[in-house]
């Protein structure tokens, strides 16, 4: 068995990434109404569709459109107090085990919980908005939805993405979703559709990441984070679909899982600095890198472990090596003849004659055959000799389990 993301039938693999928005310079913390383009139809009642649904207990102000002729003039006031401060609102979090110290009622409940984001209770917080104006949150009403300038609507609970100072702009005019930062919408309010904000939590790169990029992450993958803060709906430049990899590699066989698709499988806890584990495999006993294959071994009795192609490709090398090269002189001492380092001493490893011996990696070249299909034959490693001398000489083997040896199918 084996598990990879896929590409369908119509959709090759690209390094561009799929989605593109038209670029905003806006700033993600930036209310300023004179940047605003958010459309007045952007703040739409609820559709039809949503009238039918089962009744739920709503806000007034969700079925209201604030565009309409009874908008009071407290509302161009609380316009012009928002317009005072480029950080109308901030948000103040904390673990949601974290011990509370008694509060007075009024205390208590500025304090909110935030539960299941993305559906993980490890990263349940509480928090409370802070104005730095006198238009509290609360006295914002409250939408499902808003509408971007160029028709797009986002509603709760979309992935978006968010123009920062380090946004880019492709060849095509465009903007370079790389670049962009990714959060999920988790509340819209607004005073009218020129001061619309969205409470929203980051989605990090693996670079944003304490320890940084790792070999196991894959080119497209996100991490969720606890991370809350409001944004002004300008900044936002569209949706993002992202998609959950599962870490059970017996349920990665999602053909709507393509590999120029953003997902997200791990999660960071900013409260209290906690990282996820991740599943790990194989005799090196790491994580799996989603645009790799992993091949599971045949065994269904005694082992079925999952193997990295990359730790397979890596033992064949050095298996080669071992048989082919280890004191063996070569025609290696040709190209390597006085290529040594300083002072004309030799680097690296030696042979028995005292000639620089290649790596395993440099020596063989190792590819791996899988069959498209499970029951079509066995997988196979092609291995050719790159060493001066012995180019072009090649030899097949099958491709074994690194823990019990079986051949795998």
């Amino acid at each position: 068995m084996r598990t990879k993301r896929t590409t369908g039938p119509d959709t090759p693999a690209t390094s561009t990434p799929p989605a593109k928005r038209r670029r905003t310079s806006a700033n993600p913390n930036t209310s300023s109404s004179a940047t605003r383009s958010v459309k007045e139809e952007a703040l739409a009642p609820p559709t039809t569709q949503e009238a039918q649904a089962p009744p739920q207990r709503q806000p007034k102000s969700e079925s209201r459109d604030p565009h309409s002729e009874d908008i009071t003039p407290s509302i161009a006031e609380i316009a012009r107090l928002l317009d005072r401060t480029e950080n109308p609102f901030t948000v103040k979090s904390q673990s949601l085990n974290k011990k509370k110290r008694r509060r007075s009622s009024t205390s208590a409940a500025e304090w909110h919980e935030e539960r299941n984001i993305f559906g993980e209770k490890s990263l349940d917080l509480q928090y409370k908005i802070v104005s730095h104006t006198k238009v509290p949150w609360g006295r914002l009403k409250k939408y499902k939805r808003f509408t971007l300038g160029e028709g797009e609507t986002i509603q709760i609970g979309d992935c978006i993405l968010v123009a920062n100072a380090d946004s880019q702009t492709l060849a095509d005019g465009e903007i370079d979703v790389f670049s962009q930062w990714k959060a999920q919408a988790l509340e819209i309010r607004a005073a009218d559709a020129a001061h619309v904000y969205v409470r929203i939590v980051y989605l990090n790169r693996p670079e944003d990441l304490p320890g940084g990029r790792k070999d196991y992450h894959g080119r497209y993958e996100l991490v969720v984070t606890n991370y809350m803060t409001i944004i002004d709906a300008m900044t936002v430049n569209g949706k993002l679909e992202v998609k959950r990899w599962p870490e059970d590699p017996s349920e990665t066989g999602d053909a709507s899982l393509l590999e120029d698709d953003y997902f997200w499988r791990q999660t960071l806890n900013v409260e209290t600095n906690t990282l996820s584990e991740l599943t790990k495999h194989c005799i090196d006993n790491a994580p799996h890198n989603p645009d790799e294959l992993l091949l599971q071994c045949s065994d269904t009795v005694n082992c079925r472990k999952w193997l990295h192609m990359r730790c397979i490709v890596e033992d064949a090398a050095e298996r080669a090596y071992k048989k082919h090269v280890r004191d063996e002189p070569t025609a290696v001492a040709e190209e390597e003849e006085g290529g040594g380092g300083v002072d004309g001493k030799k680097k690296g490893p030696q042979n028995s004659n005292g000639v620089p011996r290649l790596k395993a990696n440099e020596a063989f070249d190792v590819n791996v055959q899988v069959p498209s299909r499970e029951g079509e034959g066995r997988s196979t490693i092609t291995i050719s000799d790159r060493r001066p001398g012995r180019k072009g000489r090649k030899w097949v083997e099958d491709v074994k389990c690194l823990f019990c040896g079986i051949p795998i199918d």
